[in-house]
């Protein structure tokens, strides 16, 4: 009353002020929660942007070179050092043909999954509840809280 300059005030005033600023608030939430839903659904889209590009990576043949020597020591007789002197070398080339990474559609289909439960296209988990299970009991088989977290 006295920062603003009141001499009296009504508790009807008061709820409504703290009412509209719990309006602005959850207003505001929601905002933020929309700005944070869209950044995750980008961060998704990008991801698997990327998972594909190496997907078709993964999926590209290619001609593997490798190369043998055979050779054996000898003495340089004036400085005494050793070296291998090669007397035939033989190189080999394969056709490598890639069928591609299954670990790259397997993070593809986490990342679905992932954005379908952000947008809410699943159906709700049905948890069955019997009168003889104690609250504890129950978060620890939701896997609210960990069996662990009791000891």
């Amino acid at each position: 009353m006295k920062r603003l300059g009141l001499e009296t005030y009504s508790t009807a005033t008061v709820n409504r002020d703290i009412q509209t600023l719990l309006k602005e608030w959850r207003e505001s939430r929601l905002e933020n929660m929309d700005l944070a839903l869209q950044l995750e659904l980008e961060r998704i889209d990008e991801t698997c942007r990327e998972l594909w590009e190496q997907w078709e990576k993964s999926k590209t043949d290619y001609t593997k070179t490798a190369r043998k020597q055979k050779g054996s020591p000898t003495r340089d007789s004036q400085t005494g050092a050793t070296s291998i002197r090669t007397y035939q070398t033989e190189r080999t080339e394969t056709e490598v043909t890639r069928l591609g990474d299954p670990s790259y559609i397997a993070e593809i289909r986490q990342q679905l999954a992932e954005r379908r439960k952000l947008l809410g296209l699943y159906a709700p988990e049905k948890k069955d509840i019997s009168g003889d299970m104690s609250f504890a009991a129950f978060l620890i088989e939701s896997g609210i809280v960990d069996d662990n977290e009791q000891k």
